[in-house]
């Protein structure tokens, strides 16, 4: 995802929101992991599993400051 945060800031966003259902334990907790807040909860009216969960991560400088890989690019002459 330090790909995706860059890409978008170099595009112009300054949030990423995901959308998952409460069922999707693993995909709450990465994104948890990764600095996503819950922002939104929409109830299932039969089950809570199946109920929507909107998480967003805003970005900026201090994002890119966290990230952990460095890339470079390296060509064949």
């Amino acid at each position: 995802t330090e790909e995706q945060e860059v890409w978008a800031i170099e595009n112009g966003f300054d949030e990423i929101v995901a959308k998952t259902k409460n069922r999707f334990y693993e995909m709450r907790s990465a994104l948890a992991q990764l600095g996503f807040d819950i922002i939104r909860f929409v109830p299932h009216p039969a089950s809570n599993g199946e109920s929507k969960v909107f998480m967003s991560k805003r970005l900026g400088q201090h994002v890119l400051d966290q990230h952990r890989s460095r890339r470079s690019v390296v060509r064949d002459a």
